[in-house]
């Protein structure tokens, strides 16, 4: 079977939850090309509990996909994608409330032909409905942008470059983190080197952008992890990112404002190393967060850390992903945790899954999810959603 590269999930127009997955050539079997694969929540005859159906449906084969989705939801309620496809940014949207999707659609190249690497897509919403894709290229590297002329349009502008914090390290290949402020202006975060910069539009829905800015290193010296952004109970980005192997955030003071100094969250990191982050809000407006990390002696570790009522951060203790839980013999890893509120308003938490050295099954994703909204106690199994 093939191997799940990347993915990305969003809610629905009902409610119920869909993957987009780029699954490829898994170890020994090279007949499986790159294919983009969905997979969709199926309700129960009570329409309270849903989870994945077994069948996973092809959407069509891209050539060379960037290892990158990017999904979020229109003016609309549905849900839309973009990936970067060689030199092209491809986009796609649901047709209608029952998942169906519409044909891809190319946005071209940003860079015109004048060659260059091109990183993963990023993808995020205007105050007005408009979608807007962004997209980091070149030899001499620019974050690109393009925005729908309409809400729900297949007419968008041209691109346009937001410039770049260059000579500040080396550009990973990752999308730009998107978020919107509460007053509608979209923001973009990129992890370069030690600092996390970022940039936002001037106001809502408008193409003049502020000039690249720092909000500096959480810890001297040490390369920061990609940024994952949310927004909190007071309408406040919240940003999240590893350095080393601490947790470290920093919010806006005020909604849309300037921000506060980095704070260390409690999360004990052990021997493990730098972990990746997924951050998701209860339904009240407080953040749960999961650190995944590698640990030297080959296993991972998983911990979950959750604010309290009055803003204060507590964490669990950690767990290994794919044994503790699973209940078996570890034959993958965990990895590209993401975050996303289901039909039942729970948290739900899903992890692609990775071969261990030596594995002989590739597995494609897994599930862990809230036992009840807004709860603190979460489902002691996962759900595994095998590759297509």
């Amino acid at each position: 079977m093939p191997k799940i590269e990347h993915f990305a999930v969003g809610r629905c127009k009902d409610g119920l939850l869909q993957i987009m997955a780029i699954a490829g050539q898994a170890d020994g079997e090279p007949q499986f090309a790159d294919t983009i694969w969905l997979n969709r929540q199926v309700a129960s005859s009570e329409n309270k509990f849903a989870d994945f159906a077994g069948n996973w449906l092809s959407i069509g084969g891209l050539s060379t996909p960037l290892p990158g989705i990017a999904m979020t939801s229109d003016l609309d309620g549905y849900l839309a994608v973009a990936l970067s496809v060689g030199d092209n940014v491809m986009y796609s949207r649901q047709g209608s409330a029952d998942g169906l999707w519409a044909e891809w659609e190319s946005l071209g190249d940003p860079l015109n032909g004048a060659g260059g690497p091109h990183h993963p897509a990023g993808l995020g919403r205007n105050q007005d409905g408009r979608m807007e894709v962004f997209v980091t290229a070149g030899y001499s590297p620019a974050v690109w942008c393009r925005s729908q002329k309409q809400p729900a349009s297949h007419d968008w502008n041209e691109w346009r470059s937001l410039g770049f914090p260059s000579g500040k390290g080396a550009v990973r290949a990752q999308p730009p983190t998107v978020a919107r402020n509460k007053d509608g202006r979209l923001e973009v975060h990129l992890a370069l080197g030690t600092d996390i910069w970022h940039t936002w539009q001037s106001r809502a829905n408008h193409d003049q952008w502020v000039p690249w800015r720092s909000l500096g290193s959480p810890a001297a010296g040490v390369e920061v992890g990609w940024p994952t952004v949310i927004t909190d109970r007071q309408g406040r980005l919240q940003l999240f990112a590893s350095s080393g192997p601490a947790v470290w955030s920093r919010r806006q003071h005020a909604a849309g404002q300037a921000w506060d100094e980095w704070t260390m969250l409690p999360a004990e990191p052990g021997d493990g190393g730098a972990p990746k982050l997924a951050a998701g809000a209860q339904d009240d407006g407080r953040l749960v967060v999961f650190a995944l990390r590698d640990k030297p002696d080959g296993k991972q570790s998983l911990q979950k850390l959750e604010q309290a009522a009055d803003g204060h951060w507590t964490s669990d203790d950690a767990i290994d992903p794919t044994g503790d839980i699973l209940g078996r013999p570890v034959i993958g890893a965990a990895d590209n945790p993401a975050m996303v509120v289901d039909n039942l308003g729970r948290l739900r938490l899903i992890c692609s899954l990775r071969t261990r050295a030596g594995a002989a099954l590739t597995l494609g994703l897994f599930s862990l999810v809230q036992v009840e909204q807004g709860g603190s106690e979460w489902e002691e199994t996962f759900q595994n959603i095998h590759a297509p």
